[in-house]
C-alpha cells in the first residue's frame, strides 16, 4: 500500500487501512498537510498515490519510498557542516554515545593516541592527523543504524572557518519537553519559520531544526534561537 497520496491537489499520508462496518470495504484514513484527517475508498487511494507518484518526480519530492540515492542528497543538501572531516560515535564507559573525528590513522601505529605514546593529545594538535570527508557510505550505516556500539553514528561539525552555520537545533529534554517543543515551534511559525523536528534518540525528547539557505554567524543564529 503506497504511503503517499494528492487528492484535491494536497499531499496526504496514509495512517491507516480499516474495514467498513457495514460492507466490508476497506477504507483507507490519512492525514492532510494542512493538517485535517479524512478518509477515501481504497480504490480512490490507488487512483491518488499515482497522482502523487507523478507529482513528486515533477516536483523531485523525496519521501521513505525513494531510492537511497535521493535521500542521502536531501540530507545532504540540509545538513551541511564541514566537508573535510566528520565524527563516529561510540560506546563511552557510562553507557552513552561519544563522538571523534575520523582520522586515516585511527586506531593504528601512527596514531599517537591509539599507541599512548602521548596521553592527553587532542586530534586537533596531532602531527599525524589525516582527516576523512563524509561518504555515502558511511550515511548508508548512520541511517541503517544497527551497531550497539554506535561506530556507524555520524556527527557533522557545523561551523566554518569564519564561525558561520547552516544549521540550528533546538535540543528540549527532562520534564515537560512536550510542551516546550511546542511552544518553541509556535514562536518560530509567528516568524514564518517552520522547523523539522525529531524525537531523539532516548525517546525522552525532541531536536527541533532550522536550515539556512546561506550561512549564518553561529552569533546570530543563536540570538535567534533565544529570541
Amino acid at each position: 500500500m503506497a504511503e503517499y497520496a494528492l487528492i484535491d491537489g494536497i499531499e496526504c499520508v496514509l495512517e491507516e487501512v480499516v474495514e467498513h462496518a457495514v460492507s466490508g470495504e476497506r477504507i483507507c484514513i490519512f492525514a492532510t498537510t494542512t493538517g485535517s484527517r479524512r478518509y477515501v475508498t481504497h480504490d480512490e487511494w490507488i487512483e491518488a498515490s499515482a497522482r502523487f507518484e507523478s507529482h513528486a518526480q515533477q516536483w523531485g519530492i523525496v519521501t521513505s519510498q525513494s531510492p537511497p540515492a535521493q535521500k542521502i542528497a536531501l540530507f545532504r543538501s540540509l545538513f551541511r557542516g564541514r566537508t573535510d572531516v566528520f565524527a563516529r560515535g561510540y560506546l563511552g564507559k557510562d553507557g552513552n554515545i561519544r563522538y571523534g573525528p575520523v582520522c586515516a590513522h585511527g586506531r593504528t601505529s601512527q596514531c599517537p593516541r591509539w599507541t599512548r605514546a602521548r596521553r592527553g593529545l587532542k586530534c586537533s594538535d596531532c602531527p599525524n592527523r589525516d582527516y576523512v570527508p563524509l561518504s555515502d557510505h558511511d550515511l548508508n550505516r548512520h541511517f541503517t543504524g544497527a551497531d550497539p556500539e554506535y561506530r556507524d553514528v555520524v556527527g557533522l561539525y557545523v561551523l566554518d572557518a569564519d564561525c558561520c552555520t547552516h544549521i540550528l537545533v533546538a535540543d528540549f529534554d527532562k520534564d515537560g519537553w512536550q510542551q516546550e517543543t511546542v511552544r518553541y515551534c509556535a514562536s518560530c511559525a509567528k516568524h514564518g519559520l517552520m522547523p523539522a523536528v525529531e524525537r531523539s534518540r532516548s525517546g525522552n525528547g525532541a531536536h527541533a531544526w532550522l536550515f539556512f539557505a546561506e550561512p549564518v554567524s553561529a552569533k546570530r543564529a543563536t540570538r535567534r534561537l533565544c529570541h
